[in-house]
């Protein structure tokens, strides 16, 4: 317990000293540039559920809020799909090099090559909409989980699987009862890793071509040199990601308590 406290004052330390930074700057910059935290922290009071003078940029929902749940919405979903794909592709070619030497040279690709150079071949395929910024953030996704899954299946001993063969098991139990609950602590580092970036490529997937999302307002925001609403905008995605991390590394804990035992 002493251990947890002492991780969540450092936490706490930790953003209190940007918050500092910040204002401490702040003082010495024009408002234009760098705006103080409480005017941020009024915008968002402002802007949470309604924002009326960005209402006649076609967006969809002009509020703060309303815009961060439909990243929300991407993000999970894109996370969802990924989870579903790239942990059973992952655990399948850990033992089974043909399948390996088949899609590493693809999920390799897929982490490497920006979003920026995907995106317009998406648009064109796919169209500006949901789909599109769901698709780009989910082949980032199922590579980073088939990665993860692949090296901790790899990683395993064979004297386990083998060891459940010879009392009869199938493969798919082999995989479910063995390779799975080995690769749960890849799996989870696999999901913080793709939350921290689904983030930002939402965001960005939104501004390339969408009608709501936080992105689209970024891109609004940006074209009216609105410094105080794009901090607002983009310190309220922070915070929700680092919302979303703590939750997971809950999960974590949950999920991995036998090995504390």
């Amino acid at each position: 317990m002493t251990g947890k406290l002492r991780q969540g004052a450092s936490n706490l330390a930790g953003i209190s000293l940007i918050a500092l930074v910040w204002y401490g700057v702040s003082l010495f910059t024009p408002a234009y540039i760098l705006p103080r935290p409480e005017t941020v922290v009024a915008r968002i009071w402002e802007w949470g559920l309604d924002a009326p003078s960005l209402a006649s940029y076609g967006l969809t929902a002009s509020g703060l809020l309303p815009n961060l749940w439909v990243t929300m919405q991407t993000v999970v979903a894109s996370q969802l799909l990924a989870l579903s794909i790239g942990v059973p592709l992952g655990l399948a070619s850990a033992n089974h090099s043909r399948l390996r030497a088949a899609i590493n040279p693809i999920v390799m690709t897929g982490t490497t090559v920006p979003i920026l150079v995907l995106a317009p071949f998406f648009l064109v395929w796919f169209g500006v909409g949901r789909t599109t910024s769901v698709l780009l953030v989910l082949l980032y996704g199922i590579s980073l989980f088939t990665i993860y899954s692949q090296r901790a299946g790899r990683a395993l001993s064979p004297v386990y699987a083998d060891s459940a063969r010879a009392l009869g098991a199938s493969r798919w139990r082999v995989l479910r009862d063995v390779l799975f609950p080995a690769a749960v602590p890849a799996i989870i580092g696999a999901l913080r890793v793709s939350l921290s970036g689904a983030w930002g490529l939402a965001a960005i997937a939104e501004l390339l071509g969408a009608s709501s999302g936080t992105g689209v307002m970024i891109r609004v925001l940006v074209g009216q040199f609105d410094v105080v609403g794009l901090m607002a905008v983009i310190i309220l995605i922070c915070a929700v990601a680092l919302f979303a991390d703590f939750l997971v590394f809950l999960l974590g804990r949950l999920l991995l308590r036998w090995r504390a035992e």
